[in-house]
């Protein structure tokens, strides 16, 4: 029994021998892992500071773009402050001739309007008198046949 003791005991130090360089093999690849991951993190973060940066010089230089169009805009304008009057003028008669205009147009639609009415009026009063005429008529046809009809039968 000592012998078998003996074996199951090799037997336990190599298991623990085999898990212990498992373990240890685990931890170096998790420890590569990690590098590799702090090494992609730092890439991102310095490629995001970069971006960064330049987003912030494309800002400032479009700032001071529109800074100076705002110049000019201000100088144009200042300068152009008579025209300007002139065209507010010009608009608000344009304004005025079109309401003029838009108010004939409206009467002229609401007389459209009232004439049409009328004639679909007149056309549904036919149309009735043209019916009660049909029927009328269509009376007389079938009393001419049944007289035609008698004249002959007799």
């Amino acid at each position: 029994t000592a012998k078998s003791d003996l074996v199951d005991a090799i037997a336990c130090l190599q298991s623990e021998s085999a898990v212990k360089d498992l373990l240890a093999e685990k931890v170096t690849e998790t420890e590569t892992v990690l590098e590799q991951t702090r090494k992609q993190g730092a890439d991102a973060l310095e490629a995001s500071a970069v971006a960064d940066q330049e987003r912030y010089t494309a800002l400032q230089w479009e700032l001071q773009s529109v800074r100076s169009e705002l110049a000019a805009t201000n100088a144009a304008q200042s300068s152009s402050s008579d025209e300007v009057a002139s065209i507010r003028e010009a608009a608000a008669k344009e304004v005025s001739a079109i309401r003029e205009e838009t108010e004939e147009v409206r009467t002229a639609l609401a007389k459209a309007e009232a004439a049409v009415s009328a004639s679909q009026t007149d056309r549904e009063e036919s149309e009735n008198r043209s019916k009660a005429e049909r029927k009328v008529l269509s009376k007389e046809v079938r009393n001419l046949r049944k007289s035609l009809a008698e004249a002959q039968a007799a």
